[in-house]
């Protein structure tokens, strides 16, 4: 069996790759100096979407097709915390270049910006399907696309 890849995401030291899996939920780290798989996560149920990295890379961010974002421990692999509030599939993400903050757009037409020191949400304005969001540089509003379904 086979399964597409939905998102990449590179490691701050440019050494590791992690890839999703927007089918089976699986998410793989790499290690792109030898091509050795270094760590594999069973993520999002039915499907990952968009991953993000912290600043550090300590921490992975996953988002899917069960409404949630996942926050794992890349140090331990396990998964530390879910963020909830979706309402539909969670299609993108976008971390703060401080780390700070969490950007996630949805199919149930809402970007909400999660505080990832209270792991709760912020902000949410109503939109069409969102598709894309990107953090805004120097404190500006961040840049959104979307899509209809």
């Amino acid at each position: 069996m086979w399964a597409w890849v939905s998102s990449l995401v590179l490691a701050p030291d440019g050494k590791h790759l992690f890839s999703a899996c927007g089918d089976t939920g699986v998410i793989k780290g790499w290690d792109l100096r030898t091509g050795e798989n270094t760590l594999t996560l069973h993520a999002n149920k039915h499907g990952v979407f968009s991953l993000a990295l912290s600043p550090d890379g300590s921490r992975l961010f996953s988002a899917g097709q069960d409404n949630t974002i996942k926050v794992w421990d890349l140090q331990t692999g396990k998964e530390t915390l879910t963020l909830q509030g979706h309402t539909g599939a969670v299609w993108c993400l976008a971390l703060s270049a401080d780390g700070k903050w969490l950007y996630s757009g949805s199919g149930d037409r809402t970007i909400k910006v999660w505080d990832l020191q209270t792991a709760k949400d912020v902000f949410h304005p109503a939109r069409p399907p969102c598709r894309g969001v990107e953090p805004g540089a120097l404190g500006r509003r961040p840049a959104v696309g979307v899509g209809e379904q």
